[in-house]
């Protein structure tokens, strides 16, 4: 290590020694790793020009003195040198390219300011440009011709040219991050190359699951209920649909009506049909994507087929510089590509990607290309972003060869919808038999709607709970959980709120499940986050007042199976001090309580949604942000700043909860190290011991010693945690001004 390398390298040898990784075959690898992830949509010859000159800077001396120094004291931190500029100057004829190019590091920038900085480079730095690509140059890379231009379809839109760029970008970053990681984990590379099962072999197994989950229905004594008449249904639609003609697709089936296993079924299949490479399932809530990851890995039997993926822990953060460093190295390597079959993941975490310039969250939008994406419950979506949402759903499925499968559990919701869609030229298919019918069938509750001006206390909120031996009770946030919870003063009641780490959440839910079954009491009182897709089933639903499609969702916790002799209770209630979350959550609620006024709630009616809907959108502008006209002139950082699913971002903190965590943590902090686990595989281990707290909430708790922080992007609790409500969270002494969005609790 006293004398520098004899040949150009890229890399610094990994922790505990090994060899230089090397300028020439870093950058072949990039370019044979982009080359491919870019075939799917034609950007192969792009992109293996862009893999081949994005680090052509670290050619030149002052660079590669930097990495000398590095390796010979690893321990000084030592200023950075642009190392991006040298590609993006060869390739500005391209006038599109050096936009990718800068951003590999530090992410995607606006356009006005890639324009500034290759003038500067022009102007200013020309010859420092040349002296890089003369050394470049003399290590003989086979360079083929020059990149072809922006195909046409790629320029049919201002918009479509933004995303094209944005694909590219992702096919670039991860290939980057892949050839990296091979040279500081070796072990890495061999993980990733174990097999994991083809979607034949998926569909194979889930058929074959499906066939035992059906064996034992019609040996029970419900074989023949109208519960699961619907579902074998619906299923049977499903298989029938997936011969169709990729493209946009609707499931509409109430809650109980096998949505899951059903779009699943079509998914495979269709992947099967059209050889598409993966099935991504984007649902609203994180609890959901606990229980849908367990089904799935149940039903095909493998862990590795089915990743599981949200913004619950997550690195944060990049390189301020947009140069490489030790913690932009570590963002990276932990970051997800979703390179596996199966993807379950958050609503949140699909489009806030689709929409971001940092390359951690960009690095997995080249794999969407060719796959299915189920997104559950589509009319939650925020209203003020429905433009920019659909217009880049058209381009998924026009262009990078997706099908979209769009699912709801409340009636046909998608038709209110429809013109919109049919403006963004988005022709859906139904898959569900009948809908309408099903809805009428699965008609197994009865609503209880609070009267004008009567207001519950917490009291006799838990007195009502109290009359029933099970029951689920749903308010709007945490802190309303928390005190309903402790008013209730049961000892064999449960709590569930986005307070309690996914670990947690898991073992109390199937606590209630083993009780439920069992014909046990049973008192729940929860935060929205089990209204949609959690398997329960309640005789009896209390839910605090909320957005009408929230209510219908509570709803489908009772009476779920049909099982009762006459129809399950939802009793829907009031709260004096209710601190009704802000923004679309309470324009909701408003609509729900005029309706209530007004008479117009029969959810018996299909024309209830339509009316519902209609107004929830009448005043809101589907693009209320401004992003389509910001990825017009490709504004990255606009765009990424602007588009937002929540209004209130969430930050990673990690809960030692159980031994199993313990591990997870030792794991993390021991992925550095060579022939250890790797960064992103010590990030998967640590998922379910996460909760994600407000971002404005940390300079608090960090100044109260309550977190500290574990790795760049991930903090650790260090305060109480309570068994039954999770963090225990002491509540600022400042009363907060601004209203909660309960989709932050969930992201």
């Amino acid at each position: 290590m006293d004398e520098p390398p004899d040949r150009l390298v890229a890399h610094t040898p990994p922790e505990g020694g090994g060899d230089w990784h090397y300028l020439d075959d870093h950058s072949r690898e990039v370019a044979r790793l982009a080359a491919g992830f870019a075939e799917p949509f034609g950007g192969r010859d792009v992109a293996r020009w862009l893999g081949l000159l994005h680090d052509a800077g670290k050619a030149h001396p002052d660079f590669q003195e930097y990495l000398f120094k590095c390796a010979h004291e690893p321990k000084h931190k030592h200023p950075t040198v642009d190392h991006k500029s040298a590609g993006a100057f060869l390739l500005q004829s391209a006038q599109d390219l050096p936009q990718v190019l800068l951003g590999h590091h530090g992410g995607l920038s606006d356009l006005g300011a890639v324009n500034g900085r290759v003038r500067d480079l022009n102007q200013n730095q020309r010859e420092r440009m040349q002296e890089a690509w003369r050394r470049y140059q003399a290590m003989r890379l086979k360079l083929p011709e020059a990149p072809q231009p922006t195909p046409e379809w790629a320029r049919a839109t201002r918009q479509s040219h933004e995303f094209y760029l944005r694909l590219l970008f992702s096919c670039l970053v991860d290939a980057d991050v892949l050839d990296t990681e091979a040279h500081w984990h070796r072990e890495a590379s061999a993980a990733r190359s174990l097999d994991t099962p083809s979607i034949a072999d998926l569909w194979s197994r889930f058929e074959s699951d499906q066939a035992v989950l059906m064996a034992r229905i019609e040996a029970g004594d419900q074989a023949a209920s109208p519960v699961n008449d619907i579902r074998a249904a619906v299923y049977d639609a499903c298989i029938q649909g997936a011969t169709l003609s990729p493209g946009f697709f609707r499931l509409t089936v109430p809650t109980g009506g096998g949505k899951t296993r059903a779009s699943t079924a079509f998914a495979l299949r269709h992947a099967l049909e059209h050889r598409l490479e993966r099935v991504i399932f984007a649902l609203p809530f994180l609890t959901i994507t606990d229980q849908t990851v367990d089904v799935l890995r149940k039903a095909v039997g493998s862990d590795r087929a089915v990743l599981e993926h949200h913004s619950g822990i997550e690195p944060i953060g990049e390189s301020a510089t947009g140069e490489e460093t030790a913690d932009e190295r570590w963002r990276q390597l932990a970051s997800e590509n979703w390179d596996a079959p199966m993807v379950v993941t958050t609503t949140v975490q699909l489009f806030e990607s689709l929409f971001a310039r940092k390359p951690s969250r960009c690095r997995k939008l080249h794999n969407i290309a060719r796959s299915v994406v189920i997104l559950d419950e589509f009319q939650t979506v925020p209203a003020h972003l429905r433009a920019p949402i659909f217009d880049v759903l058209k381009e998924l499925t026009t262009n990078y060869g997706v099908s979209v499968v769009l699912c709801t559990a409340t009636q046909p919701v998608l038709d209110t919808i429809e013109t919109e869609l049919d403006a963004h030229g988005m022709d859906v298919t139904e898959l569900a038999p009948d809908p309408i019918r099903a809805f009428a069938v699965l008609d197994r509750v009865c609503y209880e709607w609070p009267e004008a001006d009567n207001s519950w206390t917490w009291e006799r909120i838990a007195d009502a709970i109290r009359e029933a031996e099970q029951s689920l009770t749903i308010v709007n946030t945490v802190r309303d959980a928390s005190s309903l919870f402790q008013e209730l003063d049961d000892v064999d009641a449960f709590h569930l709120s986005t307070r309690m780490c996914g670990a947690h959440r898991r073992e109390v839910l199937r606590a209630i499940r083993q009780r439920l079954n069992n014909k046990e009491p049973c008192r729940v009182v929860s935060t929205q986050l089990v209204e949609a897709g959690v398997d329960l089933d309640f005789p009896l639903v209390l839910r605090a007042i909320a957005p009408l499609d929230r209510i219908a969702q509570a709803a489908g916790r009772c009476n779920r199976e049909g099982k009762l002799p006459g129809k399950g209770r939802v009793v829907v209630f009031s709260v004096g001090d209710d601190a009704m979350p802000g923004g679309a959550y309470r324009h909701g609620t408003d609509v729900t309580r005029g309706m209530l006024r007004e008479g117009l709630i029969d959810f018996a009616n299909p024309d209830t949604f339509d009316v519902y809907f209609r107004r929830l959108y009448a005043d809101q502008n589907a693009d209320k942000e401004n992003i389509q006209h910001h990825r017009a002139e490709r504004e990255y950082e606009e765009v990424a700043d602007a588009f937002r699913m929540i209004d209130d971002d969430t930050f990673p903190v990690f809960v030692e909860y159980n031994d199993a965590a313990r591990i997870a943590r030792n794991t993390l902090l021991d992925a550095h190290r060579p022939s250890r686990a790797t960064i992103r595989a010590a990030f998967q281990a640590i998922q379910p011991f996460v909760v994600s707290c407000r971002t404005y909430e940390r300079a608090r708790l960090e100044a109260a010693s309550l977190i500290e922080e574990l790795r760049p992007g991930l903090w650790e609790w260090k305060g109480d945690y309570d068994d039954k409500l999770g963090l225990a969270i002491p509540p600022s002494r400042t009363p907060a001004q601004k209203r909660i969005h309960p989709e932050s609790l969930f992201c």
